[in-house]
């Protein structure tokens, strides 16, 4: 059996980054700079891998949040949400895209607040989702 100290889980999760350290400048464009790149990467390996079936479905889900409150310490989240219908109500909430066939998650979006939705390439289209 697989065992890992307390210790050695705190130092690699201290230590773990999925992008480069960004400037104060591009932390303020884009608060969500560090799972950003773990989010689109897993976008394009599915788009590349999987063929949908006819029958695609668009859904939320969400995130549980029990951590920091601010933007301003290094566990705080960018942006949450509140939502009084989930039973884990506050959160990161996602938009899904699923095949209806197969139940295999295609594509997530992370909703971002309405400003920086907005900005996101289908919105004057289609709205917020």
């Amino acid at each position: 059996r697989f065992k890992m100290s307390r210790h050695r889980f705190e130092f690699i999760t201290q230590k773990i980054r999925f992008n480069n350290i960004p400037t104060a400048a591009e932390s303020e464009m884009d608060p969500w700079h560090e799972i950003r790149p773990v989010v689109e990467a897993f976008n394009e390996c599915r788009m590349n891998v999987i063929t949908p079936g006819q029958h695609i479905t668009v859904d939320e889900c969400m995130s549980s949040w029990k951590g920091g409150e601010s933007a301003y310490r290094v566990e705080g989240m960018p942006h949450k949400t509140k939502i009084a219908r989930k039973p884990e109500g506050v959160g990161a909430e996602m938009k899904a895209l699923c095949d209806g066939n197969s139940g295999i998650l295609l594509r997530l979006d992370i909703m971002e607040g309405k400003q920086r939705q907005a900005s996101k390439e289908f919105h004057g289209e289609f709205g917020e989702g």
